[in-house]
């Protein structure tokens, strides 16, 4: 159970860490009242205020995403936090609890990457403390792009295709979530990292959060893990939007940091899931379940076009 489980959420996980929303129109009104008496004009004026600010929110996505579009180079770390409870067949249960770092330095031409996955928290009484991941990549002057992989064991290399690296490219997931800006509303302003910042948020619908998850292609995975992707498919038709919020430096106008809360997402693809192994493993499933009381995303973005740059290890391209 355990090995068809994080193989789901492996995919689950690159799969929401890179939803991108639509796009909308956003759209503004204004009052019209008689400037006669006091009250009219201060209406008059407050609907002038909200116009004004209306377009400063308009104006403040719109430069995000021309400055995100123009980046050439950028830091991001991913904080993915994750509530486990799990029921094998034998009725022994489990609780973790973790939290998965992904730190990625990106360049974009030519495209030189890297990521470092590790992970922290409670199995059990346990304490978990582990390096996952790491990943390199570069393209060489003669247009191939090479990606290099390792456990912390042992090092796997080879030809790549540039959209395979995606999930790990920080510059393209914040392209991709900017690309529908308008559909974001301003809800205010909040302090990261010390410096003011416009928060915005949009949720999208049941139905354009499942195409997002199935345009992705890594629900294509789950066939590797044993799993009915059709009930998968299916499952999603009872997930609630997703919510996403992102900041934007006031002062700079680049995005700082993304967040979005997957728990209702990863619970009814998780039960889906457990059906399918139910069905699969009859009366040996015994009682088995799992669910997540938590998952949730965040990104912060820094450095932006000043990256801190780095070599490929040496015993990387040796392999």
């Amino acid at each position: 159970m355990k090995k068809k489980m994080l193989a789901l959420v492996f995919a689950v996980t690159i799969t929401l860490s890179a939803v991108a929303c639509g796009s909308d129109d956003v759209s503004t009104s204004t009052s019209e009242g008689s400037t006669q008496t006091e009250e009219a004009a201060d209406a008059a004026e407050a609907a002038t205020v909200e116009t004004e600010e209306a377009e400063e929110e308009i104006d403040a996505m719109a430069a995000a995403q021309e400055n995100a579009e123009s980046v050439t180079s950028m830091e991001a770390t991913m904080n993915m936090e994750m509530v486990m409870d799990a029921t094998d067949k034998d009725g022994e249960q489990q609780h973790m609890e973790s939290l998965m770092v992904m730190d990625m330095v990106t360049f974009s031409d030519p495209l030189k990457m890297k990521m470092e996955m590790s992970i922290t928290g409670k199995d059990g009484e346990e304490e978990i403390q582990e390096n996952v991941m790491s990943v390199y990549a570069e393209t060489g002057d003669d247009g191939t792009t090479m990606m290099y992989l390792t456990d912390g064991e042992s090092w796997q290399s080879g030809a790549a295709n540039v959209g395979e690296l995606e999930a790990y490219n920080a510059v393209v997931n914040l392209v991709d979530t900017l690309a529908g800006g308008y559909a974001f509303t301003l809800e205010g302003m909040e302090a990261v990292d010390g410096a003011n910042a416009y928060k915005y948020a949009h949720t999208l619908t049941t139905e354009e959060t499942k195409q997002v998850l199935l345009s992705s292609g890594a629900l294509d995975n789950v066939a590797s893990a044993g799993l009915d992707q059709s009930a998968m498919e299916s499952a999603l038709d009872d997930v609630e939007g997703l919510t996403e919020y992102i900041w934007i430096d006031e002062a700079s106008l680049y995005p700082v940091k993304y967040e979005v809360d997957m728990t209702a997402a990863m619970d009814a693809m998780t039960k889906a899931m457990v059906e399918s192994m139910k069905a699969e493993m009859g009366e040996e499933a015994g009682e088995v379940d799992l669910s997540f009381p938590m998952m949730k995303m965040s990104m912060t973005f820094s450095n932006f076009n000043n990256a801190s740059d780095f070599s490929i290890p040496e015993e990387a391209k040796a392999n």
